[in-house]
């Protein structure tokens, strides 16, 4: 049975060993648009996981802690 943590570093090496044979293809061909375009795409998915990474850590830390903009406020409401 495969645990997560042997999942989790299957999954990087194969994304590892992919960034380096399909970058190593792209690269070969020396055609302009091909790299700017792998590059691009590169950066989004990037940008996209640190961002998803960020929301989900602030998730966790609020979940565990109390702290953050949706956690409830500490001082009572004033009465009307």
């Amino acid at each position: 049975m495969v645990t997560v943590l042997d999942f989790v570093v299957m999954l990087l090496e194969s994304a590892v060993e992919l960034l380096v044979t399909g970058g190593l293809r792209i690269l070969g061909t020396g055609d302009p648009l091909t790299i700017l375009s792998f590059l691009v795409g590169g950066a989004l998915i990037a940008f996209s996981a640190v961002v998803f990474g960020f929301l989900a850590l602030g998730g966790i830390v609020n979940w565990a802690t109390g702290l953050g903009a949706s956690a409830p406020s500490r001082t009572p409401r004033p009465r009307e």
